[in-house]
């Protein structure tokens, strides 16, 4: 490239030669990279990673943060704790959310009949319902209960229609095969 001689007589020469000599830049630029490049690497609809980012993967920001709070962890737990003594409401939450884990439901201990056949719903959900009478279940384990009824009635039906289905091909099997056209 050429070096551009400053003199104070003409600033716009100055401008001409400088923009003259940036056009040739690029053009020597676009010259060199006119073998790599290839136009739409991709087809359409396809990328160069067709399994996409790993589920889980962290980006580099949050990486980051995660290393500022392991790295200060006791001194932010420390501030907290005096905010909360202090009385601040939102110290008190956070340090609550963290201490105190939430509760999570309780097993269901509760004696079942057998539910084998659409014929046991009727008695199966009369014994859930009165479990929960009994205060032995609560009323969210009643209602995962009965969603799992449902669940099986619909198992219990959907193995019903198959069984008539069978039967049905069984009997069209056992009927002659004879066609008279004249009998319509």
């Amino acid at each position: 490239m050429e070096e551009i001689e400053l003199n104070d007589n003409s600033e716009q020469s100055w401008q001409a030669e400088a923009e003259v000599g940036d056009s040739t830049m690029k053009k020597e630029i676009a010259d060199n990279t006119a073998k790599q490049q290839r136009g739409r690497p991709f087809r359409r609809g396809e990328s160069g990673n067709p399994f996409g980012r790993p589920k889980g993967s962290l980006n580099k920001a949050t990486r980051l943060a995660q290393a500022l709070i392991d790295d200060n962890a006791e001194e932010l737990t420390q501030s907290y704790l005096i905010e909360a003594s202090k009385g601040d409401a939102k110290a008190i939450r956070w340090m609550l959310d963290r201490v105190i884990p939430p509760k999570r439901e309780e097993r269901m201990c509760v004696e079942l009949p057998k539910l084998e056949a659409a014929g046991d719903l009727p008695g199966f959900m009369t014994a859930l319902v009165m479990a929960m009478r009994n205060g032995e279940i609560t009323s969210s384990q009643l209602e995962t209960a009965l969603k799992l009824v449902a669940i099986a009635e619909r198992v219990f039906r959907q193995g019903d229609v198959e069984r008539r289905v069978v039967e049905l091909e069984r009997r069209v099997a056992d009927l002659p095969m004879t066609f008279d056209p004249m009998q319509m």
